[in-house]
């Protein structure tokens, strides 16, 4: 049995507070991308953006699923650290790996193209 400070302290990703902080993130990097639309010039047309942005929805949803899936794993199997700090710490790996694993392929692809033209 837990107790009430134990309850307390402890990080729950799938409650209602949590869902509602997902909304509320989700909400605001998709008026982060309509301001972005309205200030960009040339401005792109509507199905263009459209497509732009549903790819990029349909992978950060399917990188979060993994990560809270990860995070959920994760926390239950090792007694180490709560399914939030797995969780943010799935996410830090995710985009600071992503990131140089992207930026070398683009090099590696532009030193390829450059030298084939």
């Amino acid at each position: 049995m837990t107790t009430a400070s134990e309850s307390q302290d402890q990080c729950v990703l799938l409650d209602s507070f949590g869902k509602f902080v997902q909304v509320a993130c989700g909400l605001a990097a998709f008026s982060v991308l309509l301001v972005k639309r309205y200030t960009e010039r040339p401005r792109r047309p509507w199905i263009i953006w459209a497509l732009d942005v549903s790819k990029q929805g349909f992978a950060m949803i399917c990188a979060h699923f993994i990560g809270m899936l990860t995070a959920e794993i994760v926390s239950g199997s090792v007694d180490a650290g709560s399914a939030c700090s797995w969780y943010f710490l799935a996410f830090t790996i995710d985009v600071t790996l992503g990131v140089v694993i992207s930026l070398v392929i683009l090099k590696v692809s532009l030193a390829h193209f450059v030298c084939q033209w």
